[in-house]
């Protein structure tokens, strides 16, 4: 019952299994995230101390002709105990005719999409510090149980206990079947990418006609694309962020799971692009501290926030390509099959997570074949990258300004009192 996070990297150089060796323990004593289990009796979670009393090993696996990653994969799984081993494992992989890689994996409750961006950085960190016989520093941030800490004192403000019972569950999404399996078995994807050119832009140059940021523009193709799809102009999504928002807690260099999820409600307002621009963006700009307090209103108090579970989820996880290459390694942005149990409930039915790659956005679709069928999957995710496109197009050819409430959040201004001024 378990789900599994992975990163695969080609090494452009050749390694040196014993460094790798070195630099892997280094990993796990620098992170105390890496060093969680699952407590037999009470099913917590505790950093178990007991893994740095033996060495880390890390395994070299060659692979036939014609044999795939899939093979390790499905090794490594079989030894995972999530109460008596360490959840990450590294392993070095050679193949006649490939170049070496090495396969990360790592349980996600000791992962978040942020953790393997750290990860990876020290590990080439490492690397170089012992083939040249020095023992790696790193740089230190706030600890698992420092911010545990922190999280159990936050208290939601007034205003963000009316945001969050406020939220409603709006516009249930068609199913094919009445009473859908929901077991991670009938788990499928379907992916669809934007070209490297609408890429750029989307990240560099969109934003200025209506000070935007790339989330504001997926949601709105998000949005766009249910519309099309159900003809209703109101859904509710689940929401995924680093999750990483408590001010006086500084995790930038912190392994684990923090991932906040949130209910959004996302409306589309008006007729025109520039309207539904306007309208996500404000929606998104009112969730108040990144969606953070949800979490611990729903988890952590005493008179529980409700529960919504949304039929959509959405996760933008940002550009990975900013620290996935460097002098050792490459990452490699593949798909090793079911990476939770079977038997595993899918949370959600519907799962769109994109993320930056090599210079282009990536888009996966995650949906279960006995709820939508690959027919539906697939023009859902070529809907979304086509609507995404024309936001872009629009946003080429808009030379005006537009401004919202929100970028002058100080002042009380509304839509009204915007176009007063600068209409």
């Amino acid at each position: 019952m378990s789900h599994f996070s992975k990163a695969e990297v080609t090494l452009t150089n050749q390694a040196d299994l014993s460094v790798l060796e070195e630099a892997f323990n280094d990993l796990v004593l620098q992170h105390d995230g890496l060093r969680l289990n699952v407590h037999t009796e009470t099913n917590g979670l505790y950093i178990n101390n007991s893994h740095l009393q033996q060495r880390a090993v890390v395994d070299k696996f060659v692979l036939e002709q014609g044999e795939t990653v899939a093979k390790v994969k499905e090794h490594l799984l079989s030894r995972f105990d999530l109460s008596t081993s360490l959840m990450i494992s590294m392993t070095y992989i050679q193949q006649a005719g490939q170049p070496d890689r090495l396969l990360l994996m790592a349980h996600h409750l000791v992962v978040d999409g942020i953790s393997w961006r750290i990860i990876l950085q020290d590990l080439q960190d490492a690397c170089q510090a012992r083939k040249e016989g020095r023992v790696p520093t790193f740089p230190k941030t706030a600890s698992l149980k420092d911010w545990s800490a922190a999280l159990a004192d936050y208290t939601l403000t007034p205003e963000e206990e009316a945001y969050w019972q406020n939220q409603t569950v709006a516009a249930p999404i068609p199913m094919q079947t009445d009473n859908p399996d929901a077991a991670m078995a009938h788990q499928k994807s379907h992916t669809v990418a934007l070209d490297a050119e609408d890429t750029s832009y989307l990240l560099q140059e969109a934003h200025a006609a209506y000070n935007t940021d790339v989330p504001v523009l997926l949601n709105t193709a998000l949005a766009l694309t249910l519309k099309e799809w159900t003809g209703a102009d109101e859904f509710t999504v689940e929401h995924e962020n680093h999750g990483r928002h408590l001010e006086e807690v500084n995790t930038s260099r912190t392994v684990g799971w923090f991932t906040a999820m949130y209910p959004v409600t996302l409306s589309l307002k008006g007729d025109d692009t520039g309207s539904h621009i306007k309208g996500i963006k404000e929606q998104l700009r009112q969730v108040p501290n990144h969606g953070l307090g949800y979490g611990v209103g729903r988890y952590l108090s005493d008179d529980p926030l409700p529960a919504h579970n949304p039929a959509i989820r959405f996760n933008y996880l940002g550009q990975l390509d900013v620290t996935s290459g460097n002098d050792l390694f490459s990452y490699e942005n593949q798909e090793l099959a079911l990476d939770s149990a079977p038997e595993n409930h899918m949370s959600t039915w519907l799962e769109w997570n994109s993320i930056v790659t090599d210079g282009q956005l990536t888009v996966t679709l995650i949906y279960n074949e006995q709820a939508h069928d690959a027919a539906t999957a697939d023009k859902l995710a070529a809907g979304f990258i086509e609507h995404l496109k024309a936001l872009l197009r629009h946003l080429r050819e808009e030379d005006d300004i537009h401004f919202t409430p929100s970028d002058f959040a100080g002042a009380s201004l509304d839509e009204e009192d915007l176009d007063a001024l600068f209409g």
